[in-house]
């Protein structure tokens, strides 16, 4: 592997997304966004239940590269009990820090952050990210 490739794939992220933490298909969820990416092929269903307006519980199942997995874990567990409207600016917060250094992030994001020094790599850390958005977004304008 290259070294540029070496220092994108770090311990952290190859450790989560092998971890399998919050990767359980639910086919009687709530709520079930498709998250799909044709450029590489990742692919995502995100299972969601709520309880008034506060996630209750989430989970993925899917397939992608190791950036897309880790990402995805990482977002369901960070959603939970979180309402419609905290859920908005915890997306909006993470990908803010994908963007940019920030020295206050979490391991994790600040590895998955490396993406954007990758063309066609940063899509795979907010995939599932930007899915979440899009469905809370439509749910909010109806």
């Amino acid at each position: 592997m290259r070294d540029s490739l070496k220092k994108l794939y770090q311990q952290v992220i190859l450790e989560r997304q092998k971890s399998n933490a919050g990767f359980k298909k639910r086919d009687d969820a709530e709520i079930i966004i498709k998250a799909y990416n044709p450029l590489c092929g990742d692919k995502f269903n995100i299972y969601l239940d709520f309880e008034g307006d506060k996630v209750v519980q989430a989970s993925y199942h899917g397939y992608g590269c190791a950036l897309s997995k880790a990402s995805t874990s990482l977002m369901v567990e960070t959603i939970m009990n979180k309402s419609v409207s905290e859920l908005i600016l915890v997306i909006e917060d993470y990908l803010k820090k994908l963007r940019q250094d920030h020295e206050h992030s979490e391991e994790l994001v600040k590895a998955l952050a490396l993406a954007r020094n990758f063309p066609g790599r940063e899509q795979c850390t907010v995939l599932s990210w930007d899915a979440l958005k899009t469905y809370l977004k439509n749910k909010t304008d109806k």
